[in-house]
């Protein structure tokens, strides 16, 4: 019990503590507080600014001057830089354009970017197969020669002929005509009469044989014994007697087929045949002309022909100069197409070059160009337009030596857009002395603003239009009057380089105008 007192005692005397400390530590905190809001804090302005002292009751101070500047001439200058291309003028294209001959075989040829003088060999071409050519064309040509001769003299025969047989298909008709006439005039009643005699004559051949045998069976008959030859006789005479009884059957069937058919029939083909001669006729009539006048056009077309294979022949022969390409200049090689200051199929051309091997023809082997460029040419994108013209002057730096310099004035301008979208600026230039050749680059810059008393302002200091049609070309500025009192006054605006804009009108020189316009 005693014990149990005891912690009892002790558990209360630490609960005392406790709440003693706690009451300490609470009343230590409050002082601490209290004389630091007393302190002076360093910190941020933004966080806990410094109160500042009531400062004694004065007079209003005035407004602080608004910031301006004062108009003034300035110099304005605005340029365009473009890049260019150093190119030759007039560079002279090498074409291989024989019209016949088409077997080239290189033997030799010059190496690009080779220095060559008027007359020199560019390209040499092996000559045997121009020679063959040449012959068989020539052998060709002769025998076209001879074959026109004698479609020559054949016409001249068949117009000479036509006359003669003209007269002669006349002649023909008119004989026919005769001839069938005198059938049915003449011929024909006599033909009846000739057909029926020989019937007769038939029918009495008949009777002469029958009297002629009963003659002499009569003249035998009265022989007690009639003898071997008398048995001849008779019995020939029998036989010519059933012979001719025979021939009499024959023609009086024939005689009887002839006026009941065949005669009818006869004339029937006889018109027939008449009238079919008449169309022949007139159709060889009709086309006599024609057939002389087929002739001349054949006559005329194989002259045609020929005068082509004679020309054919003449070019053949002028091709022998394409045997030996010389330099009509002199210049520099350049192998391929040279067009707008570029090389067009260098690479392949090139390539294709090899001895024994076939050119190709109607294509750009080679260009012969000066050896100094004397043009430059420049592209112009269509947003730069505006600023350049035939005049416009500049320099222009290669890009090879940028220590150089040469006065440049554009001399031509296209008037249309090229294939890429821009426009083309040519202008001479002068680079002799200078190791600058064709194709090499270059930056052009051309001055295309340039005005010594311009009066510029700073772009916050102008305040555009809105909602008006001159909003690109008008604004407005603040001048800056006595008292700090400003006008707003609209302005007509120009050029603009960088974070400037140059006045045309509203203002002058001395004025002075708010640095930032007012909202």
């Amino acid at each position: 019990m005693k014990n149990l007192k005891s912690f009892a005692d002790l558990f209360v005397s630490i609960k005392t503590i406790n709440a003693i400390g706690l009451l300490v530590v609470f009343f230590t905190f409050c002082f601490v507080v209290g004389v630091a809001s007393k302190l002076p804090i360093y910190a941020a302005p933004q966080e806990t600014p410094e109160v500042a002292p009531v400062a004694p009751k004065a007079e209003e101070p005035k407004p602080a001057a608004l910031e301006s500047i004062e108009l003034k001439h300035e110099a304005l200058r605005l340029t365009v830089k473009l890049p260019g291309t150093f190119e030759a003028k007039e560079p002279k294209q090498i074409q291989l354009k024989s019209e016949e001959f088409n077997d080239f075989k290189i033997v030799e040829f010059v190496k690009h970017g080779q220095k060559v003088s008027e007359g020199d060999t560019l390209i040499r071409f092996d000559q045997k197969k121009y020679d063959e050519a040449l012959a068989e064309k020539e052998r060709a040509f002769r025998l076209s020669e001879m074959s026109l001769q004698e479609e020559v003299a054949s016409f001249k025969n068949l117009e000479d002929k036509t006359p003669l047989l003209q007269e002669a298909m006349m002649l023909a008709k008119q004989y026919a005509d005769e001839e069938f006439a005198y059938h049915y005039n003449v011929l024909e009643a006599v033909d009846d009469k000739m057909r029926e005699f020989s019937f007769q004559w038939a029918q009495f051949r008949v009777e002469l044989a029958r009297e002629e045998l009963r003659q002499l069976e009569k003249m035998y008959a009265s022989d007690d014994l009639v003898e071997e030859t008398e048995e001849i006789i008779l019995k020939r005479t029998r036989m010519e007697l059933a012979s001719s009884e025979q021939s009499f059957e024959t023609s009086k069937r024939t005689y009887e087929r002839y006026k009941e058919v065949i005669k009818a029939r006869d004339d029937v083909a006889r018109k027939r045949r008449a009238r079919t001669e008449e169309l022949d006729f007139q159709k060889t009539k009709d086309l006599f002309p024609q057939t002389l006048e087929k002739a001349r056009i054949a006559l005329e077309r194989k002259q045609i022909q020929f005068e082509k294979e004679k020309e054919s022949l003449q070019k053949l022969r002028e091709d022998k100069k394409w045997l030996t390409i010389r330099a009509p200049v002199g210049g520099v090689v350049y192998y391929g197409e040279y067009k707008d200051g570029k090389w067009a199929g260098a690479p392949q051309i090139y390539g294709q070059l090899k001895i024994e091997e076939n050119a190709k023809k109607e294509t750009v082997l080679m260009s012969l160009v000066e050896e100094r460029p004397s043009l430059l040419r420049v592209a112009i994108p269509e947003k730069e337009l505006h600023w350049v013209k035939v005049g416009t002057e500049g320099k222009v730096i290669p890009v090879a030596n940028p220590d150089l310099k040469f006065n440049v004035r554009i001399s031509e301008l296209n008037e249309y857009p090229g294939v890429a979208g821009d426009y083309v600026a040519l202008m001479n230039v002068d680079v002799q002395g200078n190791k600058i050749v064709p194709s090499m680059n270059a930056g052009a810059e051309f001055v295309v603003y340039d005005k010594n008393d311009a009066i510029l302002v700073p772009n916050s200091a102008l305040k555009r239009v809105e909602d008006e049609e001159d909003s690109d070309t008008h604004g407005y500025l603040f001048l800056l009057k006595q008292d700090n009192q400003t006008e707003k006054v609209k302005v007509k605006t120009g050029k603009s380089k960088g974070e400037k804009t140059e006045i045309l009108e509203g203002v002058s020189v001395g004025q002075k105008v708010l640095k930032t316009a007012e909202k």
